[in-house]
């Protein structure tokens, strides 16, 4: 049976991870495992991001607290990446605002997570023994097997995400955008816990 494809990634540290954490990244590649979570997130997100972020489709543009999410964190028997399906439930609106990315690693601790527009965020995945910790890497643009550094911190800023287990079966987050000038300008933090293993 293969490995959890976050396996490599933690390398000596995954046998220590709290179970919420190995639940979370359980899944292993060219397979169908799909793991369920949901939860409440509180986003907040500076204006003049909102256009980017709609270009982007990435995460939502929007504002609010206790927003209702739904997160499939999926397998594929194609491939060997972790794709993550987000479904975010904002009021008043018909539809939810679907986000996917899929991860994959690139070398060591650091992972690709790959966006609309092939758009990537580079990221050092950590456990310092109580969180993970994502630590940012930088920007990239694909085209077909080729990535190109992209020098966007200028306007987006420096990603960065922490998860910290609650019990065995729910975990903290929060993941933000850190400009260089103006701070702080998106964030989203809440808590998760898992509703479904097949």
């Amino acid at each position: 049976m293969p490995e959890p494809i976050f396996k490599p990634i933690f390398a000596d540290t995954w046998d220590s991870l709290p179970p919420a954490i190995q639940k979370h990244y359980a899944n292993r590649p060219y397979c169908d495992d799909h793991v369920v979570v949901e939860g409440t997130l509180n986003i907040t997100c500076n204006r003049w991001l909102r256009p980017i972020l709609q270009l982007f489709k990435t995460v939502p543009p929007y504002i609010g607290n206790d927003i209702p999410v739904t997160v499939h964190f999926k397998s594929r028997p194609d491939s060997n990446a972790f794709h993550f399906e987000r479904a975010f439930y904002f009021p008043n609106t018909k539809e939810p605002y679907r986000f996917h990315s899929l991860m994959t690693q690139v070398s060591g601790s650091e992972v690709l997570e790959r966006m609309h527009l092939g758009i990537g965020w580079h990221s050092d995945y950590l456990w310092d023994g109580q969180r993970i910790i994502l630590r940012h890497k930088g920007f990239s643009w694909g085209i077909g097997r080729f990535r190109i550094p992209l020098p966007i911190t200028w306007l987006m800023g420096c990603g960065g995400a922490w998860e910290e287990p609650l019990d065995d079966n729910s975990f903290a987050m929060s993941a933000h955008l850190i400009h260089p000038i103006f701070r702080q300008i998106y964030e989203y933090t809440g808590t998760f816990h898992f509703t479904k293993t097949i």
